[in-house]
């Protein structure tokens, strides 16, 4: 019984090791670093416990390094099904067998310059989410300190756009992302205690902060003083030194015109690229939104094969730590 996993985030390191510990060959594909998104991003504090990544992901990846022989770090570049086998090929020319498949691939961030009303290819301080992820590690060149990337100044006043690209039937998907909510309550909170002087602006239509994260919400408001507008960004335009956010807020029925220097997109989550090819070439069902459609938590309609985590749509990463050993325990008993 062998398992091919493929990805090395959060969803898939949890299939790895799980698959490991149940005592059946496994191997590990990641094209670039273990980690996923968080690692590739620099992720410091993790929602919705304000866990640091070292106390969350860094144990996964120590104890597939540990497995040396389930990492290997290089591309898929397809995937076939043959004679209840898939056959994984490999950038290096090599092809690998397994009786079982896990996809645990990811997801694309939706691009910060197709929403035009936002200008981000024209202003370099309206960033996407990942970018202000990056500036809150306290390792990082900024020192957890927000600066603007246009002139390398700090910024003191920050606006968030949630939804940028999600629950949009004009440019975006139609879905909500669902983890926006909460990772942008974590990253005001980790603003303003790394900068007390900072004022933080969060433009919502409504706030979806699940279970714990609904926590954040509070914590954000009521002891870090976060400033919740309940209106979309529409709109952004240089003035000076200052961008000008433009929105109506929806609550005390007025207009928004806010000053701020840097500007944040909670950008969506979008299926990854080569899911679309790897579903027709396996016949896997996708849904309306490019992601693989799963039946209890992780089942395809593939026998055999397995999607964990973002492959088939948006989870925060503890969904996807245990999407990722609930593959493992499906996929070590297929044929048995």
């Amino acid at each position: 019984m062998s398992v091919i996993v493929v990805g090395g985030g959060p969803a898939g390191l949890a299939a790895a090791v799980g698959s490991a510990r149940l005592g059946k060959g496994v191997t590990l594909l990641e094209k670039e670093e273990l980690g996923g998104f968080p690692a590739k991003h620099k992720f410091h504090i993790l929602a919705p416990r304000l866990e640091t990544y070292e106390e969350v992901i860094e144990p996964l990846i120590k104890e597939v390094k540990e497995k040396r022989d389930i990492f290997e770090e290089i591309e898929v570049i397809d995937i076939v099904k043959s004679d209840k086998k898939f056959n994984v090929a490999l950038s290096d020319g090599r092809t690998l067998a397994s009786d079982a498949l896990i996809l645990a691939n990811g997801f694309e961030s939706f691009p910060a310059e197709s929403l035009i009303e936002y200008r981000a290819w024209e202003y370099p301080d309206v960033i996407p989410s990942w970018k202000l992820e990056e500036m809150l590690n306290p390792e990082s060149p900024t020192k957890g300190i927000p600066i603007r990337p246009s002139n390398g100044k700090r910024a003191d006043e920050i606006a968030v756009a949630f939804c940028a690209g999600s629950r949009s039937r004009m440019v975006g998907g139609t879905y909500c992302s669902l983890v926006c909510c909460g990772y942008s309550c974590k990253q005001a909170i980790e603003i303003r205690k790394a900068n007390p002087n900072a004022k933080v602006h969060m433009f919502y239509m409504d706030i979806r902060t699940m279970g714990e994260e609904e926590s954040l919400y509070w914590q954000a408001q009521e002891d870090h003083g976060v400033h919740f507008i309940r209106g979309r960004l529409a709109q952004v335009e240089e003035k000076g030194d200052k961008l000008i956010a433009y929105a109506e807020d929806t609550l005390l029925n007025r207009r928004v015109e806010l000053p701020v220097d840097l500007i944040s997109l909670d950008m969506a989550i979008m299926p990854p690229k080569e899911i679309g090819e790897w579903g027709k070439k396996l016949g896997i069902e996708l849904t309306e939104n490019g992601f693989i459609r799963t039946k209890n938590a992780v089942e395809t309609n593939v026998p055999g094969l397995f999607a964990a985590g973002t492959a088939s749509g948006p989870k925060t990463i503890e969904m996807s730590i245990a999407d990722g050993f609930a593959a493992a325990a499906l996929a070590v008993t297929t044929g048995e």
